[in-house]
């Protein structure tokens, strides 16, 4: 296979015929569509610029030249809509994906740079019918001196440039319409960048004599009242519509298909449950960067999905997130789903108060599946799980790197935590787990009046790094109760172990309380879970919290 691995230019794939699944009914799809502008949102790297690149070259009347490139794809057999359509339309199409600039300053100046390079593509074209003022006008953007005025008018400006010039409406494309913002959301100037797209979109889109049609994507559907307030005709879909749900991404059926194409000794069970578990509408999505790489690397099942940028926000979310949605976070890495409010639209500046802002992000951005929806009193409630293991992958990551929110504690300390756990030193891992609570406790919330809950689920996150060793089960049945954690060896010659947690407000009853806990677990039989593994020996722990203070005692039993 001829792999288009990182190409997002819809003609260079057709034209050094590079191997693509064919998402052209995508343009029958927006043709039909009655919405004059049109947001699709969709996580990155699931086809959205290679789709609009495809628009692009379909619709653009400056494309005429080229040799007919959808002459063997699906759109090429509704001849009356091709005829009526292709190369028909002035296309302006912009991406913001490269605007990720640690300050606003700078974001202004790259916006502007982009309108420029856009400009510059139609000087030849439109120059002849310019007045003066206009001319002066053009020069200004493309000298990158234009002010903040002058970009907002960019859009609309351009395209009542080429209607004059063509005598036709013109298309808009404007791919990752919202990497902008959440580069200013995530770097503080999320305020001023928000007001300049603002600007831009509203001009370009509300009342624009001048268009004919525009297409946006992004990962997320922004409130309206932040960027499109007041826009007629506007229609969003995010991944809960099933309009377009299979325009982006590889279908279940288009997987099997690609991956077959590839002639490698591949397990589909595997590679399903790696990159599989999206539900966009009704259709099941597989991750198509992912399936793109793993089949150029040979086959070779890896997290191929990650991004510096995307990660950060989420660990600053989950980070900065209250006990409730941690806790929630201990069933979702238990492969288990949670059921969770979601929005219509997302406020960027509600992630630092809202629970639902932050699941409906977490959904948007890819880092969730959606199981199943209902609505409850107006809202959508959604059941999420983690999609994959490539997703559960990069969860796990941040959990481990919680050790690194304390100065005293890095990451080779976090190594040495948890296999002090393993090797069955517990008082090396009694100490360690002591330092880091004391060190930050306060990031989780740690208090007297903290619940049990919340330990197990601050343990459970701490505790990732021992899954290439163990088998790790939560608040399942056991004996004659629930064990809090139990941690099954996949080498049967290593001990079982069992934590059970205790809370208490008051710090002299702290081993008492963990004494309880050891007896609890004994007197229950929880240790019995381990015989069908085969497992011989269990190390029972018992740890007791009260606020930022614990005490662990163990008692080890032969099966």
């Amino acid at each position: 296979m001829k792999l288009p691995v990182g190409i997002d230019d819809f003609s260079k794939i057709i034209n050094n015929d590079y191997d693509l699944v064919d998402k052209s009914l995508f343009i029958k799809d927006i043709i039909e569509d009655g919405a004059e502008v049109i947001l699709i949102t969709r996580p990155r790297r699931f086809g959205k610029t290679i789709n609009m690149s495809m628009l692009e070259c379909f619709f653009g009347s400056q494309n005429k030249q080229e040799k007919n490139l959808f002459y063997n794809l699906e759109i090429s057999k509704y001849t009356d809509l091709c005829t009526k359509h292709q190369n028909k339309y002035p296309v302006i199409f912009i991406t913001f994906k490269s605007i990720y600039d640690n300050n606003y300053q700078d974001a202004e100046k790259s916006v502007l740079a982009l309108i420029a390079s856009i400009y510059s593509k139609f000087k030849e074209l439109v120059w002849d019918v310019l007045e003066q003022e206009e001319q002066d006008y053009y020069q200004n953007i493309l000298s990158l001196q234009a002010g903040v005025v002058e970009i907002k008018y960019s859009l609309s400006k351009l395209s009542y440039f080429l209607y004059k010039k063509t005598k036709v409406k013109s298309i808009i494309l404007i791919d990752e319409y919202d990497a902008a913002i959440h580069s200013g959301y995530i770097h503080g100037y999320y305020d001023e960048i928000t007001n300049l797209i603002r600007g831009v979109f509203g001009e370009a889109l509300k009342g624009n004599q001048y268009l004919e049609k525009a297409v946006l994507t992004g990962i997320t559907v922004i409130a309206s009242e932040s960027l499109f307030s007041g826009l007629n005709h506007f229609k969003g879909y995010g991944v809960l519509q099933t309009k377009y749900s299979a325009c982006f991404g590889f279908t279940e059926g288009e997987t099997i298909d690609f991956c077959s194409k590839a002639k490698l000794s591949l397990n589909m069970q595997e590679i399903k449950k790696w990159y599989n578990g999206y539900l966009f509408g009704s259709n099941i999505i597989y991750n198509p960067w992912s399936i793109i790489n793993c089949l150029n690397n040979n086959g070779e099942l890896d997290a191929y999905w990650v991004n510096t940028s995307q990660n950060l926000l989420l660990k600053r979310l989950l980070g900065q997130s209250g006990t409730e949605l941690k806790a929630s976070f201990e069933q979702l890495l238990q492969n288990n789903s949670v059921a969770q409010p979601i929005e219509d639209n997302l406020i960027f500046p509600d992630l630092d108060r809202s629970n639902a802002a932050v699941w409906t992000l977490l959904l948007n951005t890819g880092y969730l599946r959606v199981d199943s929806t209902l609505k409850r009193r107006g809202r959508v409630i959604a059941n999420l799980a983690i999609p994959n293991e490539e997703i559960k992958i990069i969860y796990e990551k941040i959990f481990e790197n919680w050790f690194e929110c304390s100065s005293k504690l890095s990451i080779t300390h976090y190594e040495y935590f948890i296999n002090s756990l393993k090797n069955n030193k517990l008082d090396i891992f009694e100490k360690i787990l002591q330092d880091y609570i004391s060190e930050s406790g306060s990031y989780f919330d740690f208090n007297k009046n903290t619940k049990e809950q919340v330990f197990h689920s601050f343990f459970l996150g701490l505790v990732v790094g021992l899954r290439e060793d163990y088998i790790i089960q939560s608040n399942q049945e056991a004996g004659f109760g629930r064990f809090d954690l139990a941690f099954i060896p996949k080498n049967k010659t290593m001990a079982g172990i069992i934590l059970e947690f205790k809370t208490t407000g008051q710090s002299n009853e702290l081993e008492k309380f963990a004494n309880h806990a050891i007896n609890q677990a004994v007197d229950k039989k929880y240790a019995l879970s381990f015989k069908q593994h085969g497992i011989k020996d269990v190390c029972l722990i018992g740890v007791a919290f009260c606020g930022k203070e614990l005490k662990l005692l163990s008692k080890n039993i032969n099966l």
